[in-house]
């Protein structure tokens, strides 16, 4: 019987150790992320961006290593791969691109209203300041400076007596989804509404900024709610005021005055 005649040495090939370096998928992970980062660092000043990328990296890990995908499928995919991280690389380039744009109109806005701003300082302000806060609000829409710039046009224009041109400029200012913040334009568009001489409107706006408030503040915009209702001639409603400002108690010395308030109240809303 003839022998099969064994080679003088065997040569066993470990395949992990024959693998080149970039061929590891331990090591892919760290070429993608550092050339990322050598490609992005100066958008990592963004925290949303520096979470966005780490969630990226993540994800990349993931598929990597828990699903153990080899390079051999890698390949096979490699079509659908690269399609994928063209549309991240789209949606990433899309968003820094709107993120610069926002930041170059807030830093633009910011330097047009720090130019009109010393002017509300001279004493005698008057249209000609509000002509260009109007303007920093037209160029810079959708800007935080442009909303404080029409904040301050309204309180000039209020200043001025222009009550429904202010009116108008508050108005612009609701909602801003900040309930606090709400409450205090609310509040100076009521002012408004009384120079014009229409209590029901500037009581009924009012009556929305006192709702959240809370404090000595309510206290006072309550008492002012009552008086409102009274120049309204609905006595029936600041009744309701005064009662309020009664049961809260407070400073022992306007006590009397409160109850002389709501019994006259009561009084003249039993008549109607």
């Amino acid at each position: 019987m003839k022998k099969t005649k064994l080679p003088e040495k065997i040569k066993i090939v470990d395949d992990k150790t024959n693998i080149a370096w970039w061929q590891k998928k331990e090591n892919w992970v760290w070429i993608i992320f550092l050339i990322g980062y050598a490609l992005l660092r100066p958008y990592f000043a963004s925290i949303f961006f520096t979470i966005t990328y780490c969630v990226i990296m993540a994800v990349v890990q993931t598929f990597l290593f828990k699903y153990g995908l080899s390079l051999e499928q890698l390949k096979r995919h490699w079509k659908w791969l690269a399609l994928g991280l063209l549309l991240v690389v789209l949606a990433l380039t899309a968003w820094l691109i709107q993120v610069q744009r926002q930041a170059s109109r807030e830093g633009r806005a910011a330097a047009a209203l720090a130019q009109v701003a010393p002017e509300l300082a001279v004493p005698g302000a008057g249209a000609e300041t509000a002509r260009a806060l109007e303007q920093v609000v037209r160029d810079y829409p959708g800007t935080k400076s442009a909303r404080e710039a029409q904040l301050l046009r309204a309180n000039l224009l209020y200043d001025l007596k222009n009550y429904a041109e202010a009116a108008r400029a508050y108005e612009t200012l609701l909602p801003s989804g900040d309930p606090a913040w709400d409450a205090l334009i609310r509040e100076s568009l009521s002012y408004c509404y009384e120079g014009l001489g229409d209590f029901p409107k500037a009581a009924a706006t009012l009556k929305e900024a006192e709702e959240p408030l809370y404090g000595p503040i309510k206290g006072e915009v309550t008492s002012r709610l009552a008086l409102l209702y009274e120049k309204a001639g609905d006595y029936k409603d600041a009744a309701v005021y005064w009662k309020k400002l009664v049961e809260a108690g407070g400073d022992p010395a306007v006590l009397p005055y409160l109850k002389e308030k709501l019994a006259a109240a009561e009084a003249k809303g039993g008549e109607h």
